[in-house]
């Protein structure tokens, strides 16, 4: 299931890095290529091992290295600062 950005929040890339603007906070919050792609993996639905498995080849990571507690950190994150929509 997509997950939507909640209305106010807007994106940009650039340079590997992602903005995010929160209209309704008036907030920018810049993620490295690591943080963009959990959030854009997130948003098209995956879960948090598949954002792992997705990850760890993306960025030639050690394949036996548990990344799920950091990456729901991460959501947890986004999730207090209201990006997705509940």
């Amino acid at each position: 299931m997509k997950r939507r950005l909640r209305d106010g929040i807007r994106t940009a890339a650039a340079g590997g890095e992602l903005t995010v603007y929160d209209g309704n906070a008036d907030t920018v919050h810049v993620l490295n290529a690591t943080g963009a792609f959990i959030l854009e993996t997130h948003r098209a639905g995956k879960t948090v091992a598949e954002i792992e498995t997705m990850l760890k080849d993306a960025f030639s990571l050690d394949p036996g290295k548990d990344l799920k507690p950091e990456i729901r950190r991460f959501l947890g994150d986004l999730k207090k600062r209201k990006i997705f929509l509940p």
